[in-house]
């Protein structure tokens, strides 16, 4: 498969390829660690994950929050650890949250200025004028 194909370049939107690449990189990362004499890093290590809430990272089932704590949890078993292994904390991306939310708010805030007849920066500008504190001339 070439580098450049859109074959190549879909496999990236798909959980278990991201899950599966994550997984390669650890074990690059292991190589070194066990030249180095130094703990190796597995997934199950992995504790926490950001992304935005699409339905590719947050799927129940085919999700990458999913398929990691599947590989997570295989891992785990297949390595004998015993107890209960470390939970994976997921975090929404909070700016993504944050700008859909300011752009529905700016949404109904405009409607809610042309409904009161308050349309165009001119009147909105008109209407602070009017409303803010005039300044004092001469002494007090």
């Amino acid at each position: 498969m070439e580098k450049g194909s859109l074959r190549h370049r879909s496999l990236w939107h798909k959980a278990a390829f991201q899950v599966d690449i994550m997984a390669k990189l650890l074990q690059d990362l292991n190589k070194y660690q066990e030249k180095l004499g130094l703990n190796l890093t597995k997934l199950y290590h992995i504790t926490s994950l950001t992304t935005d809430n699409t339905s590719s990272n947050t799927g129940e089932k085919n999700g990458v929050r999913a398929v990691l704590e599947r590989a997570r949890a295989a891992e785990w078993l297949r390595d004998g650890q015993a107890g209960t292994m470390p939970p994976l904390i997921f975090k929404g991306c909070e700016d993504h949250i944050t700008n859909l939310v300011s752009t529905e708010i700016e949404k109904r805030l405009v409607s809610r200025a042309i409904s009161w007849g308050v349309q165009g920066p001119g009147r909105w500008e008109k209407a602070r004028l009017h409303h803010s504190p005039r300044p004092h001339h001469g002494s007090p």
